[in-house]
């Protein structure tokens, strides 16, 4: 997901991670990720991070993929 705001900075979000025991630290890899992806469609020409951030949230199993691949199997 990405949009621009009417001061013309780019807003980039988000990734998730579901399981047992997601990572809780910052992953650059999944950053990286991201950046190409966007690269393959999108130029930035001076393209810098200027915040972010990481959240967890807690879910129910059922609201877990991995759970609801394992019920169907």
């Amino acid at each position: 997901m990405v949009s621009q705001h009417g001061h013309g900075k780019i807003i980039v979000g988000d990734s998730h991670e579901y399981g047992d025991s997601p990572a809780i630290f910052y992953q650059k890899v999944i950053e990286d990720l991201i950046r190409s992806y966007l690269s393959s469609f999108l130029s930035l020409p001076d393209a810098h991070v200027s915040e972010r951030w990481l959240d967890n949230y807690v879910s129910p199993p059922l609201m877990n993929p991995g759970f609801i691949s394992r019920l169907m199997e």
